[in-house]
């Protein structure tokens, strides 16, 4: 980030050429503004913020220039068979001799576009229809969700349109044929849940289309008819999180224990902070030394990103763990508390550390129906025998209350309360923490 950075005076400026092929669309050659401020570290954070919108603007400026070539030569397509088709009817005659040269415009377009170009040329020449793939950076574009949600939509619709690559020859019938045999890449057989997302996914872009190509009302979608084979009685379909197992005490303790014992104190760590608040695996390994704060007195995690809106939260942090805690803080004290989670392309700083669990809980011989994420399960179990009501577990879970009473109207526990039903937890520290 450091290269959009510019100093001038001690004062920062955010400093950006603008690429060639986009320059028309923002009128200049580059952006420079002032950031404001001599602080280097919070000019990075302000160059960020900045670098990120701009390089939207580059994204939804390439987009339609690319669409805009695309949509001309299609009409460029449709004027040619159009010609050719009003030639043979009134010139019988002079045919042959027209249409060979309209052919040779249609060489000429071959020669000096770029492959995709040409073959939305082509596909408007020859009447095939509104290709499939044609809206889907605009789709992506306009969509809010985040960018993990966005690549599983992205690569739902391209399945599709590898396939069928023009909306008429999307069928529902077709469609079901092809689920049954679609696999994943990897080479196997995809679930049931994950069919259903695909074609909830494409049935949103279809949606999508049809609202910008201005498709009138009674088009039906092609997907919304399509039946998914059923799960087979000799092999269960289930999603994932179905068969999903708790741990019990003792394995949560051997698995933290061992992976200390082969140096892996980051994973023995967050497998530690689970198991003694139940916190998801991307919550906690997204946790700053300074989300570590004092609430009414007493010492708490302030989780500021989350997977719902219940995610946000505080979590009092149990006694076993405190001494655990400050030795992170003390060892990382302007940075994340676990230092070795690294940015995956969808912003997540936990795959690197799920991924060594697995390998750890394999080594041991543990099930693979008990992941990272199972330990929350742990959690919850220790918490209903423990007699903590369900509202209180709920909040301190990150979960949504089901009650109307409790979800809607009540301001919550407070922080008090939950320090005391934390504390029911068991202390699994003792015996093999540093």
């Amino acid at each position: 980030m450091s290269n959009y950075l510019l100093q001038r005076d001690d004062v920062y400026h955010f400093r950006m050429i603008i690429p060639v092929d986009v320059r028309a669309a923002f009128g200049t050659s580059k952006i420079q503004r002032s950031l404001r401020t001599k602080n280097k570290r919070e000019a990075k954070h302000l160059a960020e913020g900045a670098a990120y919108l701009v390089h939207k603007k580059i994204q939804a400026a390439r987009a339609s220039t690319k669409q805009t070539a695309i949509d001309g030569i299609a009409r460029y397509g449709q004027d040619i068979r159009a010609w050719e088709k009003e030639i043979r009817a009134t010139m019988p005659d002079n045919a042959p001799e027209v249409v060979k040269a309209l052919h040779r415009g249609v060489q000429t377009v071959k020669d000096t576009q770029p492959p995709e170009i040409y073959e939305a040329f082509i596909e408007a020449y020859e009447a095939k229809g509104l290709r499939v793939d044609k809206h889907v950076d605009q789709f992506l574009l306009q969509d809010e969700t985040n960018s993990k949600t966005k690549h599983q939509k992205k690569t739902s619709i391209l399945r599709l349109a590898a396939t069928f690559k023009h909306w008429p020859s999307v069928d529902s019938t077709e469609v079901g044929e092809w689920l049954k045999i679609l696999k994943s890449a990897q080479g196997l057989e995809l679930s049931r849940k994950t069919k259903q997302r695909l074609l909830s996914d494409c049935r949103s872009y279809w949606q999508y289309v049809k609202k910008v190509e201005k498709w009138s009302s009674p088009t039906l979608c092609p997907l919304d008819d399509v039946d998914l084979p059923k799960p087979s009685k000799n092999r269960s379909d289930a999603p994932t999180t179905a068969k999903r197992k708790e741990f019990e005490t003792n394995e949560i303790v051997k698995l933290a224990k061992v992976a200390r014992a082969e140096g892996d104190h980051c994973l023995a760590d967050i497998i530690m902070i689970a198991a003694h608040t139940g916190a998801r695996i991307e919550e906690i390994c997204s946790l700053k030394s300074s989300d570590v704060r004092m609430e009414e007195s007493v010492l708490c995690f302030d989780v500021v990103k989350g997977k719902t809106e219940a995610a946000i939260r505080l979590i009092p942090i149990h006694s076993a763990i405190a001494p655990l805690v400050e030795r992170l803080k003390l060892a990382n004290p302007d940075a994340f508390l676990i230092k070795d989670g690294s940015e995956s392309r969808h912003g997540n700083r936990s795959p690197v550390l799920s991924k060594r669990f697995t390998r750890l809980r394999d080594s041991l011989g543990l099930p693979r129906t008990k992941v990272f994420h199972s330990i929350r399960k742990t959690v919850a179990t220790l918490l209903q025998r423990a007699h903590v009501p369900e509202g209180t577990a709920a909040e301190l879970l990150g979960h949504t209350k089901q009650t109307m009473t409790y979800g809607l109207y009540s301001g919550g526990l407070d922080i008090k309360q939950k320090a005391e039903a934390i504390e029911k937890l068991p202390n699994l520290i003792t015996n093999h923490e540093p």
